[in-house]
Parts: structure tokens; sequence; C-alpha cells
């Protein structure tokens, strides 16, 4: 999942500091405590907001956990996200693992890029 991931953030001009596996495999072990996952987040969603024409958007800062999976979980809702075990799971209990932040990753890049999702 991460090198497909990893492929496809270079297809959309991503330039920041997960470009590579070890990188990005330790933002998405760190989650939302992560800078570089949270602004990675920022950055797809910032891409996606004219194409899908979003409402929602990500304002919260890498502090504000809650505001975080609020502002995600309801991304993922208007995106029609069919993985609901990950919408609800952000807002429940807040996502837990690697794979799960690399799953929300996956998803807006999904979205962005018109691709089935990695998962």
């Amino acid at each position: 999942m991460e090198c497909d991931i990893l492929d496809t953030l270079e297809q959309v001009g991503y330039d920041g500091p997960l470009q590579n596996e070890e990188t990005l495999v330790k933002a998405c072990e760190n989650g939302l405590s992560s800078p570089d996952y949270v602004n990675l987040c920022i950055w797809l969603v910032t891409r996606l907001k004219p194409l899908c024409d979003l409402e929602e958007s990500i304002t919260s800062g890498v502090g504000d956990t809650d505001g975080l999976q609020f502002e995600m979980s309801g991304l993922l809702k208007e995106l029609q996200c069919p993985y609901q075990g990950l919408v609800s799971g952000i807002l429940q209990e807040g996502l837990k693992t690697k794979k799960e932040y690399l799953q929300l990753a996956c998803m807006y890049l999904s979205s962005l890029t018109s691709k089935p999702c990695c998962l």
C-alpha cells in the first residue's frame, strides 16, 4: 500500500517531506500527532476542495486531535467514503494503526485521482 501511495503522491505533484516509504510509514505510525501527516492531509484536501466542490476542509492544527478527527470524518462523509469503518472509526475511538492512517491518505488520494482506493 505504501508504494501505491508514494507513486500516486508523485503523480499529483506532492513535494513535501513524505516522499519515501520510511518517512511515510513513520508519519502514519504517529498519525494525527505527526505534523507531516497532518500537513499531507491538508495538502490533499486543499487540492480536492475545488475539484469535488467540497464544503468541508481541514482547519485544525496538529495539537487539536478532536477537531482534526471531526473535520476528517466530515470530509470522508462528503466524499461518500464507502469504508464505513474508516468514517465512524475516526470519530468514535480515533484511528489507531499505521494501516488506518495509510487508508485515510489513500482515500483522499483516490478521490483526487479518481482511481480506486488502495485499501
